[in-house]
């Protein structure tokens, strides 16, 4: 059974420790693995996660071209309302599409970190230090048959420390005001998604504490005010969050 909070049912730790035990058996020459090994392992990982970072940076940096082409005007003449009310409801359909690529690299990013030292992992699933795993293996440890999202920067960063050692807890150089930041994409994503009082009421305390503001404005016209400054500087956090922490992971020796 997992420690802490990470509790899964009987029945798949079992399975998991039957895999393991299979992978084990099946691959006696890697239970002592060399340095050299371990080495090229970090190596091949290394490259992966930079492409993971590399893809999500492009893909956000396109989100953001794409929704600054909608936001900043083509023609001196007014919108009218009607067009207004069309380029936020588009708007918002990027910006729930820039949560869902952050969300998609994060979920990818857990897993390849986790494989670069599966001994935090090891040691939640009580299983022996000589496990030998790969990347599937261990994405399905992690996840299980449970759905897990990222909306909750605190919390995901207890969830990341459960199965991250600290060399690779990249998410640990996120800054503080990136942070802020994504919480404030969260509760803006949180609205949007639920349209409920208590979103409403969370995402007004983010307006007044951050801007100022005691009015509500619905998420697409804030996105879109001043020339789409929110819009940009939001998703672009992502990319700067990303760029955070591949320059932990470039500053690592091997």
């Amino acid at each position: 059974m997992l420690k802490g909070d990470w509790v899964f049912s009987n029945h798949f730790a079992d399975i998991y420790k039957c895999v393991v035990a299979i992978v084990c058996e099946l691959t006696p020459k890697h239970q002592h693995l060399s340095l050299e090994f371990l080495q090229q392992i970090i190596l091949m990982s290394k490259k992966l996660i930079i492409t993971n970072h590399k893809n999500v940076e492009r893909e956000l940096e396109l989100i953001i071209k794409y929704g600054l082409e909608i936001i900043i005007p083509n023609k001196i003449s007014p919108f009218s309302d009607f067009e207004k009310k069309k380029k936020q409801v588009i708007v918002e359909g990027l910006f729930l599409k820039a949560c869902a690529v952050w969300e998609k690299f994060v979920e990818t990013e857990v897993v390849l970190l986790v494989n670069m030292d599966i001994t935090k992992l090891l040691e939640e699933f009580e299983l022996p230090m000589n496990t030998v795993l790969n990347p599937k293996i261990v994405k399905s440890m992690i996840f299980s048959n449970l759905y897990r999202d990222f909306n909750d920067i605190d919390k995901s960063k207890n969830f990341f420390k459960t199965f991250i050692v600290p060399t690779f807890n990249l998410f640990e150089s996120i800054t503080n005001e990136q942070l802020k930041k994504i919480r404030i994409v969260y509760k803006l994503r949180n609205y949007l998604a639920h349209y409920s009082e208590f979103a409403k009421k969370k995402l007004l305390q983010e307006y007044l504490k951050n801007y100022k503001s005691n009015n509500f404005k619905d998420p697409g016209n804030f996105l879109m005010e001043n020339s789409g400054k929110y819009f940009e500087k939001l998703i672009h956090n992502f990319c700067l969050s990303s760029s955070k922490m591949r320059e932990k992971l470039n500053n690592h020796k091997i």
